[in-house]
């Protein structure tokens, strides 16, 4: 698996994985997690896709999109700032350094092998881009699951901010994960 990231300077060369980007998001935030979100066509996509969006997209051998997570600067209109700012404990940040990762997920049919590589590829790719901006953080806004049995045990600098919420069938929360310089980190471990 091969990770890249989308953005728009690159979107013409990537298109057909950013648009297949949109039907997984479909797949796993509308159908498998029952969110009530806007969609057409089979595809999930919000006013948060914007121009400031950077998609980070797992590639299997396939050649098929099988992984995915948003980011959004906070100096940009923000989901979390917008629709979830009662649920966030403190001054919501609005800067380059600071961005927000959402819609993070993996497809089903990837067995657990897969997923584990999956997950590992895009968050390892999250970070390092964290780190090669520059950023001070993440903000997070994902399951609780995701926090308990994927970011945290990898080693990742992560506290929950507020209190949890019912999503569907899913508790989710916001949370910061810290991102230290390139010259500071240890690798992080699966």
């Amino acid at each position: 698996m091969r990770t890249i990231i989308v953005n728009n300077q690159n979107i013409g060369k990537y298109a057909h994985y950013w648009r297949a980007h949109f039907k997984l998001r479909h797949q796993i935030f509308v159908e498998r997690l029952g969110w009530d979100l806007n969609s057409y066509g089979g595809m999930e996509f919000d006013e948060f896709d914007t121009p400031a969006t950077e998609y980070v997209l797992c590639i299997n051998n396939a050649d098929e999109v099988v992984g995915v997570s948003r980011l959004l600067p906070t100096s940009c209109t923000y989901m979390i700032e917008k629709s979830f700012s009662q649920e966030y404990d403190g001054p919501l940040p609005k800067s380059d350094r600071v961005w927000e990762a959402t819609r993070f997920g993996v497809c089903r049919s990837l067995n657990s092998t897969e997923r584990s590589e999956a997950i590992d590829a895009i968050t390892s790719r999250i970070y390092q881009f964290g780190q090669r901006q520059g950023l001070s953080e993440f903000l997070l806004l994902m399951p609780l699951f995701i926090y308990a049995r994927i970011l945290i045990p990898r080693g990742y600098d992560l506290q929950v901010l507020g209190k949890p919420w019912r999503c569907g069938n899913m508790t989710i929360a916001v949370a910061r994960v810290r991102v230290e310089p390139a010259e500071n980190t240890i690798r992080l471990t699966a």
